[in-house]
């Protein structure tokens, strides 16, 4: 993994024209607030933004269209099945630019955001940004889990980095060339593609000067929610790569670890820590369980 340094701006005629995929379900009101920090952005070069919307049954399509008096914006139906991988591809099939950056509709991009990345794309296929969770957490959930892609790119199961799919560039040539998101994926599809892209040649690379405001989940229950997803997924992803992962080991591990933040359950920054280690545990369980029932 590189860090891309801050260069000179290129001639504008040498960066990617650019298409910003937002996939997106019930989070109008989010959703308007990411819309309205892209209106903000300079870009140099043609760019779009195309919400795939995933089965959305709120005032989506009315933030979108309330948007496109700022925004060059489309929204596309990503209505087949509902799921995050789907959303992309389909966002991606609608795209017409040469790069592509996908946000998640809950997070708040910085000034500046697309031409550091544009800038990166411009020298590098496959980029993540820098995530920032100050901006948009209470202090006692900003501690919940180590800090992910803030100074370095995340590695899983001690095999890869990836990049975070809220913050995730990469040329559409080299995107459609592997296969785009794998849709059989519930999620961590950002990590398969993101060790597909690897395989194919392109080297991840950060991008310290783009900055995305991230979201975590606001509440234990939906942060117990999405750890345990990641961690039952982690199963599905080793067996595709090939990886041999010990998971008694890991379970146990969580086991001891979830022990340890016992005593801090007095304190909503100790609930936040063990709602995330519990579900991650528990996920991880689940999965180890469903490949000995295969």
């Amino acid at each position: 993994m590189d860090t891309l340094p801050a260069a000179a701006d290129p001639d504008p005629s040498a960066w990617p024209s650019l298409s910003v995929i937002v996939p997106t379900y019930n989070r109008a009101s989010l959703l308007r607030k990411q819309l309205a920090a892209l209106a903000r952005q300079d870009y140099p070069q043609w760019w779009e933004v195309v919400v795939a919307d995933n089965r959305s049954t709120d005032d989506t399509a009315k933030v979108v269209r309330d948007a496109a008096g700022r925004l060059r914006t489309r929204l596309v139906a990503a209505s087949e099945r509902q799921s995050r991988a789907h959303a992309v591809n389909v966002g991606a099939a609608a795209a017409h630019g040469e790069a592509m950056v996908w946000l998640d509709d809950d997070d708040v991009v910085n000034p500046g955001y697309l031409r550091a990345m544009g800038a990166a794309l411009q020298r590098s296929s496959f980029v993540g940004a820098r995530l920032d969770v100050t901006a948009l957490n209470p202090p006692w959930l900003r501690g919940r889990r180590r800090p992910v892609q803030e100074s370095e790119l995340p590695v899983l199961l001690g095999y890869r980095p990836f990049v975070v799919g809220a913050a995730f560039g990469v040329r559409s040539d080299a995107f459609r060339a592997a296969g785009g998101c794998d849709e059989d994926l519930e999620c961590l599809e950002d990590v398969d593609l993101s060790w597909r892209l690897q395989d194919a040649g392109h080297r991840p690379v950060l991008v310290p000067g783009a900055v995305l405001h991230y979201r975590y989940r606001h509440t234990l229950a939906d942060v117990a929610r999405q750890e345990r997803a990641y961690g039952r997924w982690e199963s599905v992803l080793a067996a595709k790569h090939g990886l041999a992962v010990s998971h008694g080991r890991t379970v146990a591990g969580g086991g001891l670890h979830i022990a340890r933040l016992l005593p801090q359950v007095s304190t909503l920054a100790g609930q936040a820590r063990l709602a995330t280690a519990l579900g991650a545990t528990v996920g991880r369980l689940e999965g180890a369980l469903r490949r000995i029932d295969r």
